[in-house]
């Protein structure tokens, strides 16, 4: 019986490692995409760029290459923030579901799974 619970805990560790990668990249994906889709300028735009405010027919614009160009627009939305928050909620959406496991297990009266192990599993979102 202890072999069966260690080979659960192990495929249940695996399984939740996978789809913590998975939120992460999905953030990082969509992250990527609102960035190049905002075009935000970032708080050192001119001098990443290299301003030059009569290069183009007095109207001023970029002088640094193309590529530094582009990444001095890619201030919005924050990669770390979005990362964070998708970890964050990873981590609570797990701690609802080992709340919940726990509440099973214990055969615990319905009051009780709602208050103090839902509350402390909500918390990384509050955070967030």
């Amino acid at each position: 019986l202890a072999a069966c619970e260690a080979v659960t805990d192990r495929r249940d560790m695996h399984v939740n490692a996978l789809l913590l990668f998975q939120a992460s990249a999905a953030s990082v994906l969509i992250t990527t995409v609102a960035k190049k889709q905002a075009g935000r300028p970032r708080p050192n735009f001119y001098a990443m760029c290299g301003w030059n405010a009569t290069a183009v027919g007095g109207a001023g614009g970029c002088t640094a290459e193309r590529k530094w160009d582009w990444e001095a627009r890619q201030s919005f939305p924050s990669g770390h923030s979005s990362f964070a928050f998708s970890g964050l909620v990873f981590l609570t959406l797990f701690a609802l579901e080992k709340a919940a496991q726990l509440a099973k297990k214990r055969k615990l009266p319905p009051a009780l799974p709602l208050s103090v192990p839902r509350i402390a599993a909500c918390l990384p979102a509050c955070l967030a």
